[in-house]
C-alpha cells in the first residue's frame, strides 16, 4: 500500500477492514489484466525480441495507473532472479 496521499486515501477507502488476501487478489488481478493486454497487443516475434527487463518495464508502466487508483504501488514488474 502506498504511503503517500492521495493513494493512501484510495487504499483506505478500498481495503479498510478487508483481509490481506483481498489486497493481494486485487493486485494480482490488476497485474494479470495488464499482462494479458500487453501480450495480446504484440506479435510473437515482438515479444520474443523484448528482454525480460524491457517486458517488465512495459508491464509496470501499463499497470501503474490502476495500482495507483487502488492505492497500491507496484515496486517492480521484473522477474526476480533465481
Amino acid at each position: 500500500i502506498c504511503g503517500q496521499e492521495p493513494e493512501l486515501n484510495a487504499a483506505i477507502e478500498r481495503f479498510l477492514g478487508q483481509p490481506r488476501e483481498e489486497i493481494q487478489r486485487a493486485a494480482s488481478e490488476t497485474l494479470e489484466r495488464h499482462l494479458r493486454s500487453l501480450i495480446g497487443a504484440q506479435t510473437a516475434e515482438a515479444l520474443e525480441a523484448l528482454s525480460q527487463d524491457e517486458f517488465g518495464d512495459r508491464l509496470q508502466t501499463a499497470a501503474e495507473r490502476d495500482f495507483s487508483k487502488l492505492g497500491l504501488r507496484l515496486e517492480s514488474a521484473r522477474r526476480k532472479a533465481g
